[in-house]
Order: C-alpha cells, then sequence, then structure tokens
C-alpha cells in the first residue's frame, strides 16, 4: 500500500515563536473538512537550511483548553477535572 498525499483544505501562518537562533515554532491555523486545527512545527536550522523536524496538531477547541490548563497553572490555581 503507497503513502497518500495529504494537503490541508486551508492554511494560515498566525505566527513564528523564536527559540533560539537555531530553532523556532510555526503556528499555523488549517483547516479540514470543516475543522479547524492548530499545528505548530518545530523547525531547525541545518547546514542545507531550515528543516521541519516535527509537528504537533490539536483541534482547535482542544487547544484552547490546553492553554486555559497552562494559564491556570502559571497562575498558581490547582486546576484539575
Amino acid at each position: 500500500m503507497g503513502k497518500r498525499d495529504f494537503s490541508w483544505d486551508s492554511e494560515k501562518l498566525i505566527g513564528t515563536i523564536q527559540e533560539s537562533s537555531k530553532v523556532e515554532h510555526e503556528v499555523k491555523i488549517c483547516t479540514l473538512n470543516d475543522t479547524e486545527y492548530v499545528v505548530a512545527s518545530k523547525r531547525v536550522l541545518k547546514k542545507d537550511g531550515w528543516s521541519i523536524v516535527k509537528n504537533q496538531t490539536f483541534k482547535l477547541d482542544v487547544f484552547s483548553q490546553l492553554t486555559e490548563l497552562v494559564a491556570s497553572y502559571q497562575k498558581g490555581s490547582n486546576y484539575e477535572q
């Protein structure tokens, strides 16, 4: 069985987070079948240029819950569900 080509219905780059001079994270909002996703791609600068080494994908509503948990943790709350 061959590998299928994959593509999002739409992609919009919403920002880049610079971790260091050789590591950055591109953050995109992507859609597939009317569902929105947050995609964070870790890019590393190598001798031959920038290369994606890892993608992390979350449904947008799940990512929103994640950010709420992190914000709560940073405020010192003992938030648990």
